[in-house]
């Protein structure tokens, strides 16, 4: 007799409680079987990468030997220059050029005076000695320009012995700018007056730049009061004694009665060079002569001889130059040019001197040194 006909479970439930045992084991088979395939999978992409920073690192490894190489070599080459000495690949952040490139070019331009395509220039040419980078000019202005920014907007120290220096310039356009220069007052006792030395663009600090289109003395008054109110009220004032200067000076005198308002001793000894000379007929005579003068020889080979440019603006100023040319000419000798023009017959250049130069020697008992 069958051992499932002795079983108190009926047939029927013998045979569902079988089939639900094998539904369970096919479903952990597909589970276990799933799981494998995972492992597999995991295994495989871990050995992937394990082969790739494998060779990452022999890579790396390979690029530290290279490096170190060239250090050594760098390290063993005697310098030409101390730029070779520099760290020419410090690089700042969101800039493409280096520190060392962004400052040589600077200075050129600030402290040197050279311009945006000199030194652009100056920089292709010493790019391939120097392994220096060469940036187009406009790169060069717009870091003088930041520069420049970063100067007129940064906080300025606060004293009560600021001397201001204000002037406007001429017209661009429409507009003027108002430039307000401060030299503190201890400097200039200290430093400047001791030396007996002229002043330098480095020995002040900008103070405000403002621009307008019309500028009166309320508007320049105002710009004083707003300058005065963030550095201090000033010591000193210095300008050229333009009438919009001399009233705002005045307005802003009467709110700051210890204020000392200076007329500048360039436009003033002009000014009266100009009230002596304008009516002078011989004063005018000569500076047409110079300025004929110096159309006639300009582009031949007495161009080195020719009198100095005459301003547009402001004449007076550069009146001592001219004077020292006149003088020179008249003092020297023939036998001083000649070695200038080495080419030229002596004969042939006493004709050319004396036709070009002649009429310098009539006004040689008005010309004093």
């Amino acid at each position: 007799m069958n051992d499932s006909n002795s079983s108190p479970m009926p047939i029927s439930r013998q045979i569902r409680y079988q089939k639900q045992c094998r539904d369970n084991w096919k479903e952990k088979a597909l589970q276990k079987q799933q799981k494998i395939r995972e492992y597999v999978q995991l295994t495989r992409s871990l050995k992937k990468s394990r082969d790739n920073w494998k060779t990452r690192a022999k890579q790396a490894e390979q690029r530290v030997k290279d490096l170190e190489q060239q250090l050594a070599n760098l390290s063993s080459s005697d310098s030409d220059s101390d730029l070779d000495n520099q760290d020419l690949s410090d690089r700042i952040a969101h800039h493409h050029y280096s520190l060392s490139t962004i400052s040589l070019t600077v200075q050129q331009i600030i402290t040197v005076g050279h311009s945006y395509r000199g030194v652009a220039k100056t920089m292709g040419l010493l790019s391939p000695k120097f392994s220096l980078d060469s940036p187009h000019y406009s790169s060069i202005k717009s870091w003088v320009e930041r520069i420049g920014l970063y100067e007129l907007q940064r906080p300025k120290e606060k004293r009560d012995d600021w001397i201001y220096l204000i002037d406007l310039t001429l017209e661009l356009g429409n507009s003027k700018a108002l430039v307000i220069y401060g030299i503190p007052h201890t400097f200039w006792l200290t430093q400047i007056l001791p030396k007996k030395r002229a002043l330098k663009h480095t020995d002040g600090q900008i103070l405000a730049l403002e621009v307008t289109t019309s500028a009166t003395s309320d508007w320049i008054h105002s710009v004083l009061e707003s300058v005065s109110q963030q550095v201090g009220t000033p010591l000193q004032i210095i300008s050229d004694h333009a009438s919009n200067l001399r009233k705002a000076i005045q307005l802003f005198q009467a709110h700051h009665c210890h204020v000392i308002s200076t007329y500048d001793v360039t436009h003033a000894m002009a000014n009266l060079l100009k009230k002596q000379l304008f009516k002078d007929d011989i004063f005018q005579n000569f500076l047409s002569d110079c300025h004929h003068c110096r159309l006639q020889v300009q582009q031949t080979e007495l161009a080195f001889a020719s009198p100095p440019p005459q301003r547009t603006q402001c004449r007076l100023f550069n009146l001592d130059p001219l004077l020292r040319w006149a003088n020179s000419v008249i003092r020297y000798s023939l036998s001083f040019f000649s070695p200038l023009i080495p080419n030229l017959h002596q004969l042939k250049l006493l004709n050319r001197f004396f036709d070009k130069f002649t009429w310098v020697f009539s006004y040689h008992k008005l010309i004093r040194f």
